[in-house]
């Protein structure tokens, strides 16, 4: 792990400087020198994290927790995908007549309750909570998503709006599989601290009436017993993970209330200063 860390640190420093040096460059690193392209990117990869983080663990505990089939899970997945797809086209008409800061705003605070919401997972919550909760986030991902990229690559000049693109996509990307990956060792730490917390409760028969006997003859209700333990600290788990998603997206708030739409000569202006 080490020697792939320092492996990774120098090649990324050896692609700077060579994107740097080079006539064509494959990225052209001159975007981040524009804030406003810059705050877009922040913006735009804790919404992907929020996105990807629903996406991946709520079908997991839909079907481990609920015991729900691949099919049922994703069906009720499906009404928030109807919503973003419905919605994006209407957040760039809705950016052209109120500019990025408003739908920014307003769609980070819709977009951090939904997911705050989904923090009540639990194996008793119904179909219809799940639709509400994620209908909910979604509504706010949409109505924020497209004004903020929108407005990023609106501030860059001509010549570098296809380079801002590609690092947009790629910086998506990265948020993405980073921020599944780093949710996913909180969920395991998460998990084995919950199972020892809901352990402790019962390594006696003084807390479980009949528990001891029960330990002591082989019963099935063990099992059973077992797999409450392992539903309730796995929603735990799932719970503390979607808390952080909707900190995240609630800290981002201030970021949006720089937002502002570039001026005709913004493209100008930035080009001027990286050069």
């Amino acid at each position: 792990m080490l020697i792939l860390l320092v492996s990774s640190a120098l090649s990324l420093a050896l692609f700077v400087v060579i994107e740097n040096e080079v006539q064509y460059p494959l990225i052209d690193l001159r975007v981040l020198a524009s804030w406003p392209f810059v705050n877009s990117l922040l913006l735009i990869s804790v919404l992907v994290v929020g996105l990807f983080s629903v996406s991946f663990y709520l079908p997991q505990f839909l079907q481990n927790g609920q015991g729900l089939t691949a099919l049922n899970a994703g069906e009720l997945l499906l009404p928030q995908a109807l919503v973003l797809a419905v919605l994006m086209p209407l957040a760039g008409r809705i950016y052209d007549q109120f500019g990025p800061r408003w739908p920014a705003l307003i769609g980070l605070a819709i977009n951090a309750y939904g997911t705050y919401l989904l923090t009540n997972l639990n194996v008793d919550m119904t179909r219809q909570d799940v639709i509400v909760w994620t209908i909910v986030r979604a509504f706010g991902t949409g109505l924020a998503l497209i004004p903020i990229m929108t407005n990023g690559l609106n501030a860059l000049p001509p010549t570098l709006t296809g380079y801002g693109s590609a690092v947009n996509n790629i910086a998506q990307r990265v948020a993405s599989s980073l921020g599944v990956a780093g949710l996913g060792a909180l969920v395991s730490v998460e998990t084995a601290q919950a199972n020892a917390d809901y352990g402790a409760l019962i390594q006696t028969g003084r807390s479980v009436p009949g528990l001891q006997q029960e330990i002591n003859t082989g019963s099935p209700t063990i099992l059973g017993l077992y797999r409450d333990v392992q539903l309730h600290a796995m929603s735990t788990a799932y719970d503390d993970v979607l808390l952080v998603t909707a900190a995240l997206s609630a800290a981002c708030i201030p970021l949006a209330l720089v937002l502002k739409r570039p001026t005709t000569n913004g493209g100008a202006n930035v080009s001027a200063a990286i050069e």
